[in-house]
């Protein structure tokens, strides 16, 4: 009897930290203002590989939260963030979460963003709604 694959699963990678080019990285931290950012979310974070790409640009004691639905992907960020919490000054917490009912206060975040998740959900208008109702004004 074979296990049943996680959403995404195969997706999920020990690769998919290089998929990105660490210029285009670099260039999209300055754009979104990563040095100013306190609070950061990534909704539907899976192992968190880019709440970690992007913390190496947050500034000291800067607090990172990464959602995701399936409990295995948030167990396997938690692990990865103790070791890059040895790295780097960031806080994270990873927790298992609905996009679409996203439990973080009103204008909480400096940033929210998600990466190929709305061609998953089934209203993605419902969660960019949760996504900016979370982001700080600005």
């Amino acid at each position: 009897m074979s296990k049943q694959e996680l959403h995404s699963e195969s997706h999920l990678v020990e690769s998919r930290e290089y998929w990105w080019n660490p210029d285009y990285l670099n260039l999209l931290a300055e754009r979104l203002n990563l040095d100013e950012c306190q609070n950061m979310a990534e909704i539907g974070c899976g192992h968190g590989i880019m709440s970690f790409l992007f913390a190496k640009h947050l500034p000291s004691n800067a607090h990172v939260t990464g959602i995701d639905n399936e409990t295995q992907y948030i167990k396997r960020a938690r692990q990865k963030a103790r070791k890059v919490a040895q790295k780097t000054s960031v806080n994270f917490d990873f927790e298992t979460g609905n996009a679409e009912n996203i439990n973080l206060d009103d204008n909480s975040q400096d940033v929210v963003f998600c990466q190929t998740l709305l061609i998953h959900v089934k209203s993605p208008q419902l969660v960019l709604e949760e996504m900016k109702r979370c982001t700080k004004d600005g």
